[in-house]
């Protein structure tokens, strides 16, 4: 099967880019969205493409998607209880809230 994508070389891998990113994000931010326009777009590309090696690919991208999705729905992964980045230890500003969670230091035992 061909399509119009295969014969622009840049089309696909700049919208893999941005899809990339926003699944990055939705993984960041614990947002469901954000992972399964992930997911949508690796399967569509597989099923646009069909060979063996992209599907093969596209396993291996959904993989984790799903499982992480999994989580998030079973209320294992959430922002609750998987602490994120804590930026106040780094002493980098990066637009987050202050960790929740008590600074500890060798001498308070």
């Amino acid at each position: 099967m061909h399509t119009e994508l295969d014969d622009d070389p840049v089309i696909l891998p700049v919208i893999g880019l941005a899809v990339g990113a926003i699944g990055i994000y939705g993984a960041l931010e614990f947002e469901q969205w954000g992972i399964i326009t992930a997911m949508v777009f690796y399967t569509l590309k597989a099923l646009l493409i069909q060979s063996c090696i992209s599907m093969f690919m596209a396993a291996m991208y959904l993989y984790p998607h799903v499982c992480m999705i999994h989580l998030m729905r079973a209320g294992i992964m959430t922002e609750d209880n998987y602490p994120t980045n804590c930026c106040a230890d780094a002493k980098i500003i990066c637009g987050r809230a202050p960790c929740r969670r008590k600074r500890t230091t060798m001498h308070s035992v």
